[in-house]
This record gives C-alpha cells, sequence and structure tokens, in this order.
C-alpha cells in the first residue's frame, strides 16, 4: 500500500506496520455501541453523542485553537 508507514528498527531488524485504513471486512464498534462524552452538548450533538468506545481521534490546530482545553475538558467528563 503506497503513502508513509510507521516502521521500527531494533538489533532483530526492520519492522514495518503498514496502513490499512478502510481496508477491514468489518467494523469494529457495530453501530448503537457505548460513546464516550466530551461534556460539551453542541460538540456531543454533532458527534451523535460522543466518540465511539475504542476509537482515536486527532486533534489538531494552530496554537490557541483550544485543543488543550478541549482534552482538559474530556478527561474532567471522564
Amino acid at each position: 500500500m503506497p503513502g508513509l508507514h510507521t516502521f521500527r528498527i531494533t538489533d532483530a531488524g526492520v519492522q514495518a506496520f503498514s496502513r490499512t485504513f478502510g481496508l477491514t471486512a468489518h467494523k469494529r464498534n457495530p453501530p448503537g455501541g457505548r460513546r464516550l462524552r466530551f461534556g460539551i452538548p453542541e460538540l456531543d450533538q454533532m458527534l451523535d453523542g460522543g466518540v465511539p468506545e475504542g476509537d482515536s481521534i486527532l486533534v489538531a490546530g494552530s496554537s490557541g485553537t483550544g485543543k488543550s482545553v478541549l482534552a482538559t475538558q474530556f478527561i474532567a467528563e471522564a
């Protein structure tokens, strides 16, 4: 698969971890599974109740856009 891949170099050699986005045959989190709220009603509504449990998210943005505030709110809600 073309693109950037994560890899590890050790004394045993090189281990590559190819990207597999969208290549799995089934979805890990079935619809209706548990969702983790941010505690911000508008954001939770946009995310259909929050982040699906077990999923990862990436929050990116310029300095001062609220990434740390959002993370702190998410932790406080937990």
